[in-house]
């Protein structure tokens, strides 16, 4: 669900974007910035949805390549704390290197 920013309860017109992939919606992180939310879809996945039509991208662990927490997106790339050939870390991923996405 997204919605324009207001401080009046009131004046929220809500609207549905799409699905959600995973089984526990409440229990993981979000972090939301220049119109994207990324967020921990479960199964070794992050998943970024973009708010203003929900067009959505999974990004998978491969191997040597875990995606363990999101820490922030901004209009190009997102950040994840990462566990990368045994070393913790903290990934970097450009948006328009993801792919074509999945419609709402």
């Amino acid at each position: 669900m997204t919605a324009p920013f207001t401080t009046d309860a009131s004046r929220l017109e809500p609207r549905r974007l799409r699905s959600y992939p995973g089984a526990h919606i409440g229990l993981r992180v979000y972090q939301v910035g220049c119109g994207y939310a990324l967020h921990d879809g479960g199964k070794g996945k992050l998943f970024v949805v973009r708010l203003s039509d929900g067009w959505a991208w999974f990004i998978p662990d491969v191997l040597g390549r875990d995606l363990q927490v999101p820490l922030g997106i901004t209009c190009d790339e997102l950040f994840a704390a990462a566990n990368i050939d045994g070393k913790l870390t903290i990934a970097r991923i450009r948006l328009d290197s993801l792919g074509p996405g999945v419609e709402s």
